[in-house]
């Protein structure tokens, strides 16, 4: 058997990212369509950041003065986008929770229920319905 080294490792790697990112897209595994976003998300920075790696061997990359230095910080500004973007959405998680509020609730029922638990108040008062979702998706209802 022939050793075909690093690259064809990081090839047959990056393959199986995309596998994996495909059957993540198509099959949504997961009950929360946030965890199911967050994972695609990861996959597609984590095939993103190995593709970066890769560059990082080819000579015509390495021609180029700032390329691979340009690339570098990229795949760290991604990096560290995604792992904002997790803790942002775990907090939102976890104050929904302890607020009592639906996690996909829009930001005006979290501020309602911040200030009715500041100002004591207890439960957030019941949401009035309104005719605006009955008229923009009348087929719905």
């Amino acid at each position: 058997m022939v050793p075909y080294g690093v690259e064809m490792q990081a090839h047959m790697v990056l393959g199986l990212l995309f596998v994996a990112f495909g059957m993540q897209i198509a099959l949504q595994p997961f009950a929360s369509p946030l965890v199911n976003t967050l994972e695609a998300t990861a996959l597609g920075v984590l095939a993103f950041t190995f593709w970066v790696g890769l560059l990082s061997y080819d000579t015509s990359v390495r021609e180029v003065p700032v390329a691979g230095e340009l690339l570098s910080v990229f795949a760290f500004v991604c990096n560290l986008g995604f792992v904002s973007l997790c803790v942002v959405a775990y907090s939102r998680a976890a104050l929904a929770k302890r607020l009592g509020v639906e996690e996909h609730a829009p930001l005006r029922e979290f501020v309602g229920a911040l200030v009715n638990k500041i100002c004591g108040r207890g439960r957030t008062p019941p949401r009035v319905e309104s005719n605006t979702k009955k008229i923009l998706h009348p087929r719905e209802n």
